[in-house]
């Protein structure tokens, strides 16, 4: 008869063959031959979970025994099976449902009457509170290793797992400390992302260049690893990539902040507070708002969004620099187009700042009486976000404290981790939205500062403007000052609508011909004054999808204007009331085969008659 062995150890030191070797002598004492191929066995470690997966070892005795030819299976003792209560009781049952006996070596006894292959209740009482006591004599061992760790936590002792890049074990005081090889990296890492040039590609780009071996492939001793494809690949071929470095720069361990379940450690910082406080504020602005490090300065980069579809439009030149476009991330990604339009690189541009040149506070020239209006406007609106500040920092303080109150109740032995696990987890998720409404008011308040420092410095003469726009960073830097954002809606092949969120100013609405090659001229109007529907929030009775909407009856140039207006319309009554602007493009150019604009006449008489033949406009006396 032949039968099989289940082995299994705990750690690499013990011994596979010793289990062997003391169990094969036993099953031939009761008349079994143990072919080598049907002795079973791996290093195993832990709690055995047939929820999510049996051990490979038992997978492949349970095939072996489907055979018939396994008669009877010998393991050394019950925890080695399993040493969860449920688990193991289900692999015996398992293997009596086969009506194969399993023998334990440490109990001498069979789960099966060998001759009739029969159940004895029992004995299954008996195997079963074996497995009991398993399972709780491995919690006990994971209490008692849980108290060793958080002991040593509490001594800022190393807890044992991954240790952070830039830090190692002391062998002598088992600390954990700064290891020199690898701060200067962690270091530069956080002072090049605060200064705000660099994207998290763009840093793991230059993290790449400094010849710092990620931590995998520096410990690498065989030189290969397996992908998870399974093909065996050398550790050359392992470099930083964004998901790291991003934990890097979120991780508080670097200005000496880390925990080990609610136990702070002692931890040395790499990086100051004042740098880690900058990254956090970086971070919390989407990272897709970043301007990515480039040979030529896009003005509008990560300003343009587009309103169809949510994405960036983002800026694209060609190779000399002479034609180019600024298109929806949507045209070069894989997802289905939005169908929003293109623009011309050099026209877009320029139209916008044009209109920032004529429109914002920054080139107002402001006088002094002025500027100290503007300033303490801008000093009031801080004042909400430091409240938001110090409101939200208390708010932090009193979640620190319930978590210091679960604790007490943990060490009076009313509750265990894991009956405050969920309280915990509710905690520290209002912690980090705490954090982050911090991160962004700081932010803010940043950004306010800038706007007074520029207030403060500005000058705005013709040589200076001349000289800004020399310099395209020059050039940038305004823009991002004066623009939040600028939200584009294509309402057909020729027109467009630019709203423009100015930071002082309410919304701008700008009208755009783009496909006019005959003349370069825009049209505006604040949206509180024309409100542009965006192709919703109409009357189901107008016909044309995108409408410009008079709340009040409004007077442009001496003529009232009430209710709704189409596209065609806005753009004739904007340039009769003066309010549109020519502008040029930093690369001209011109199609004599384009169709003329119709010149729109001063006179009001002329003017309404020929907004009633041309779009049956209909005015309000």
């Amino acid at each position: 008869m032949k039968a099989a062995l289940l082995l299994r150890v705990s750690t690499e030191q013990q011994d596979l063959d010793s289990q062997k070797n003391d169990l094969k002598p036993i099953a031939e004492g009761f008349g079994y031959d143990i072919p080598d191929n049907y002795i079973f066995g791996e290093h195993i470690t832990g709690k055995d979970d047939i929820r999510v997966s049996e051990r490979k070892s038992i997978t492949r005795l349970k095939e072996a025994c489907a055979t018939g030819e396994i008669k009877a299976i010998f393991i050394y003792e019950v925890s080695r099976l399993s040493r969860s209560s449920i688990d193991g009781r289900s692999f015996v049952r398992d293997f009596v449902e086969m009506k194969i006996p399993i023998y334990f070596k440490d109990r001498g006894i069979w789960t099966l009457d060998r001759t009739t292959l029969e159940e004895d209740p029992t004995t299954k009482m008996v195997v079963g509170m074996f497995f009991d006591f398993a399972e709780q004599e491995l919690k006990t061992l994971k209490s008692r290793t849980m108290r060793g760790r958080r002991n040593s936590a509490s001594k800022g002792l190393a807890t044992g797992g991954y240790i952070n890049y830039g830090y190692k074990k002391d062998v002598e005081t088992g600390k954990t400390v700064i290891d020199e090889t690898e701060a200067p990296f962690v270091l530069d890492m956080f002072e090049k992302y605060s200064t705000g040039k660099y994207s998290l590609s763009a840093l793991t780009r230059y993290a790449n260049t400094l010849g710092f071996d990620t931590r995998y492939k520096k410990n690498s001793t065989s030189g290969t690893f397996k992908n998870a494809s399974g093909f065996t690949k050398s550790t050359d071929n392992i470099k930083w990539n964004v998901g790291v470095i991003s934990s890097m720069l979120k991780n508080k361990i670097y200005i000496g902040e880390t925990y080990f379940q609610e136990i702070k450690k002692e931890v040395p910082a790499i990086v100051d507070k004042e740098v880690f406080d900058k990254v956090q504020e970086k971070l919390v602005l989407n990272p897709k708002f970043i301007e990515k490090s480039r040979n030529h300065t896009h003005l509008l980069q990560k300003k343009v969004i587009c309103g169809h579809c949510g994405n960036l439009m983002s800026g694209h030149l060609d190779t000399g620099g002479k034609s180019g476009s600024y298109l929806c991330t949507s045209y070069t990604s894989t997802k289905e187009k939005c169908g929003n339009t293109t623009f011309n690189y050099f026209r877009f541009e320029a139209l916008v700042w044009d209109f920032i040149k004529n429109n914002s506070f920054v080139f107002a020239n402001l006088d002094e009486e002025e500027k100290a209006k503007k300033i303490a406007e801008l000093e009031a609106e801080k004042q909400p976000l430091f409240e938001i500040i110090s409101l939200r920092e208390r708010y932090i303080l009193i979640e620190k404290q319930k978590v210091a109150n679960l604790l007490d109740v943990v060490k009076q032995g009313i509750f265990s981790i894991n009956d405050i696990a969920k309280d915990k987890a509710e905690i520290d998720k209002s912690i980090n939205d705490y954090e982050r409404e911090i991160s962004k008011a700081r932010s803010d308040i940043s950004l306010t500062n800038n706007r007074i420092d520029l207030i403060k410095n500005s000058d705005f003469s013709a040589d200076s403007i001349t000289k800004i726009e020399s310099d395209r960073v020059q050039m940038k830097k305004v823009i991002n000052d004066v623009v939040d954002n600028i939200v584009v809606y294509k309402i057909d092949n020729n027109s467009v609508v630019l709203q423009v969120n100015m930071y002082d100013y309410p919304v701008y609405n700008i009208l755009l011909n783009q496909r006019s090659k005959r003349i370069f001229k825009y049209w505006y109007i604040e949206d509180f004054v024309a409100t542009f529907l965006k192709g919703k929030d109409r009357p189901a009775t107008l016909k044309e999808s995108d409408n410009f909407y008079f709340s009040n009856p409004t007077d442009l140039a001496g003529s009232s204007y009430w209710e709704y207006y189409v596209f065609d319309e806005m753009c004739a009554i904007l340039e009769h009331s003066g309010m549109y602007s020519e502008y040029y493009p930093a690369v001209e150019y011109t199609n004599p085969k384009s169709k003329k604009p119709d010149i729109i006449p001063e006179d009001e008489t002329e003017f309404r008659e020929y907004m009633s033949t041309k779009f049956g406009t209909v005015f309000e006396d």
